[in-house]
C-alpha cells in the first residue's frame, strides 16, 4: 500500500510539473500557431535591421590600381619588378603588403590605404598617373 501512495504522489508531482510547463509555454505556443492550428512562421529578416556604414565599405582595387601598387611596392623593395608585378593577387603580393605595412608602421591597413600611402610616397615619380 505504501508503494501505491508513493506512486500516486509521484504521479501528482509530475502532473503539477507538466501543468506548470504548459502555463509557461502557452504564450510561446500560441504565437507559433494560427487560428486553425496552422503553424505560423516568420522570417528572421522581419526582426533584424542591418545597417552598413558607407565609410567602412571600400571598393576593391581595379586591375590598374593593383599593377600600380605592385610597381610601387617593387620600387620600395618589397617585390621584384621583373617577376612580381603581374596584376594578380597572390601570396607574394599579400606578403609584400604585410611586410610594407609593418615596416611603415601602418596598423592593419586596407589595400586602398596601402595604395594611398604608396601614391604619397612616390608622388614625385611620374611612372603612373595618380588620382
Amino acid at each position: 500500500m505504501r508503494t501505491h501512495i508513493q506512486g500516486f504522489a509521484l504521479l501528482g508531482l509530475l502532473l503539477v510539473a507538466l501543468w506548470g510547463m504548459t502555463k509557461l509555454a502557452a504564450p510561446t505556443l500560441s504565437e507559433a500557431f494560427g487560428e486553425n492550428g496552422a503553424v505560423v512562421a516568420e522570417s528572421a529578416e522581419d526582426h533584424v535591421e542591418l545597417t552598413i556604414d558607407a565609410e567602412t565599405v571600400e571598393a576593391e582595387l581595379t586591375d590598374e590600381e593593383l599593377v600600380r601598387l605592385q610597381f610601387q611596392l617593387a620600387l620600395a623593395g618589397f617585390l621584384d619588378v621583373t617577376t612580381d608585378v603581374d596584376g594578380t593577387w597572390g601570396p607574394v603580393t599579400r606578403g609584400a603588403i604585410a611586410d610594407a605595412a609593418e615596416q611603415w608602421g601602418l596598423d592593419d591597413p586596407t589595400d586602398r590605404e596601402i595604395l594611398d600611402y604608396t601614391d604619397e610616397l612616390f608622388a614625385d615619380r611620374a611612372f603612373f598617373p595618380t588620382p
